[in-house]
Protein backbone atom coordinates (compact mmCIF):
# COMPACT_ATOMS: atom_id res chain seq x y z
CA UNK A 1 0.00 0.00 0.00
CA UNK A 2 2.68 2.52 1.04
CA UNK A 3 4.98 1.42 -1.77
CA UNK A 4 2.29 1.58 -4.46
CA UNK A 5 1.22 5.03 -3.26
CA UNK A 6 4.79 6.29 -3.45
CA UNK A 7 5.64 4.66 -6.78
CA UNK A 8 2.52 5.36 -8.82
CA UNK A 9 -0.14 6.97 -6.62
CA UNK A 10 -2.03 3.68 -7.15
CA UNK A 11 -2.11 4.10 -10.93
CA UNK A 12 -1.56 0.71 -12.59
CA UNK A 13 -0.82 2.49 -15.90
CA UNK A 14 1.81 4.86 -14.51
CA UNK A 15 4.86 5.46 -16.68
CA UNK A 16 8.11 7.16 -15.76
CA UNK A 17 10.42 7.80 -18.72
CA UNK A 18 13.47 8.17 -16.42
CA UNK A 19 13.89 4.39 -16.13
CA UNK A 20 11.79 3.79 -17.96
CA UNK A 21 9.54 2.39 -15.23
CA UNK A 22 6.07 0.95 -15.71
CA UNK A 23 2.92 0.14 -13.80
CA UNK A 24 1.69 0.16 -10.25
CA UNK A 25 5.05 -0.71 -8.70
CA UNK A 26 7.20 1.02 -11.33
CA UNK A 27 9.23 -1.88 -12.72
CA UNK A 28 11.96 -1.54 -15.29
CA UNK A 29 12.11 -4.25 -17.95
CA UNK A 30 15.09 -6.03 -16.38
CA UNK A 31 13.51 -6.33 -12.93
CA UNK A 32 10.15 -7.40 -14.38
CA UNK A 33 11.80 -10.17 -16.36
CA UNK A 34 13.22 -11.64 -13.12
CA UNK A 35 9.80 -12.26 -11.58
CA UNK A 36 7.41 -15.21 -11.89
CA UNK A 37 4.92 -12.73 -13.36
CA UNK A 38 6.97 -11.71 -16.39
CA UNK A 39 4.52 -13.52 -18.69
CA UNK A 40 1.80 -11.06 -17.60
CA UNK A 41 1.47 -7.40 -18.44
CA UNK A 42 3.48 -5.04 -16.26
CA UNK A 43 0.29 -2.94 -16.19
CA UNK A 44 -1.67 -5.76 -14.47
CA UNK A 45 -2.00 -4.41 -10.94
CA UNK A 46 -2.24 -7.87 -9.35
CA UNK A 47 0.87 -9.08 -11.18
CA UNK A 48 2.77 -5.89 -10.36
CA UNK A 49 2.00 -6.04 -6.62
CA UNK A 50 2.73 -9.77 -6.50
CA UNK A 51 5.99 -9.35 -8.39
CA UNK A 52 7.12 -6.62 -6.00
CA UNK A 53 6.27 -8.82 -3.01
CA UNK A 54 8.23 -11.65 -4.62
CA UNK A 55 11.34 -9.53 -5.21
CA UNK A 56 11.18 -8.10 -1.69
CA UNK A 57 10.86 -11.63 -0.27
CA UNK A 58 14.08 -12.70 -2.00
CA UNK A 59 16.04 -9.72 -0.74
CA UNK A 60 15.60 -7.32 -3.64
CA UNK A 61 13.68 -4.61 -1.82
CA UNK A 62 16.58 -2.31 -2.63
CA UNK A 63 14.93 -1.82 -6.02
CA UNK A 64 12.48 0.50 -4.22
CA UNK A 65 14.48 2.79 -1.93
CA UNK A 66 11.32 3.82 -0.04
CA UNK A 67 10.25 0.26 0.87
CA UNK A 68 12.12 0.17 4.20
CA UNK A 69 10.09 3.12 5.46
CA UNK A 70 6.81 1.31 4.66
CA UNK A 71 5.14 -0.94 7.23
CA UNK A 72 5.60 -4.23 5.44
Amino acid sequence: HCLARHESTFNPFAYNPDGPYYGLMQFNAQAWSQTPYAHRSVYDEYASASAAAYLISIGQGWRWPVWRSCDM
